[in-house]
């Protein structure tokens, strides 16, 4: 899930990095916070990816409205400006299989 206000300079990366995992995740949820750049039209070339648009309310509000439209029972939130090595969810993924009582990996 990657909440977005004005990251169109780094957005491409970001869900570049979604793509290339090891692990093929069952959603890409992105939230446009009320962008004014070209964010919401990078995120809708990605046929992965939900695009959901809203008015700029927040990151932590932005990230709410992920989490209330998911239909999967695990989140990975990545940040607009940051990106995932290919291994990440594979390896969270892994290790919540094999610690059932884990709720959360950093």
């Amino acid at each position: 899930m990657i909440p977005v206000f004005n990251g169109a300079s780094y957005l491409k990366e970001a869900l570049d990095s979604i793509i290339a995992q090891e692990y093929t995740p069952q959603e890409v949820i992105v939230v446009d916070d009320g962008s004014t750049d070209e964010s919401l039209s990078i995120a809708k070339q990605y046929s992965l990816a939900h695009c959901i648009s809203q008015e700029n309310r927040g990151v932590a509000i932005a990230r709410n409205t992920g989490v209330q439209v998911s239909q999967t029972e695990l989140i990975a939130f990545l940040d607009q400006d940051d990106f995932w090595e290919p291994d990440k969810l594979y390896l969270q993924f892994s290790y919540l299989q094999e610690y059932l009582s884990v709720g959360y990996v950093v």
